[in-house]
């Protein structure tokens, strides 16, 4: 638990999720609420997990199969695929220009995830 400095049990797959969807490395879990002290803790890949999420994701792929969508439902998710690969790069844009904030000595948050 965060009081322990640890990631909550609850959010570690959601964040080794991303990291596997994104292809990072790293990811910063980052834990506010007012009057408590910010809590930043950074989460490296967890490939055994990730090799479950993935297959857990086939599986549930799998089960959907005999429930193939029509002709419509295929182009509505063709094109929310479309868009999730077109912001693609602006996320890692974004990422990139955090990266150069913070290694300019912005916010000063990252020595409190160590």
């Amino acid at each position: 638990m965060i009081l322990s400095g640890e990631i909550p049990k609850e959010h570690v797959a959601q964040c080794q999720g991303g990291l596997w969807i994104s292809e990072r490395e790293w990811i910063d879990f980052v834990c506010y609420w007012p009057g408590m002290p910010l809590f930043i803790k950074r989460a490296y890949r967890d490939e055994a997990l990730i090799r479950k999420l993935s297959e857990r994701v086939k599986t549930f792929y799998e089960i959907l199969r005999p429930h193939e969508p029509s002709a419509g439902d295929r182009s509505m998710i063709s094109n929310h695929l479309s868009l999730v690969e077109a912001l693609r790069p602006a996320s890692d844009e974004l990422a990139a220009a955090v990266d150069q904030y913070l290694a300019a000595g912005g916010w000063r948050l990252a020595a409190r995830s160590k």
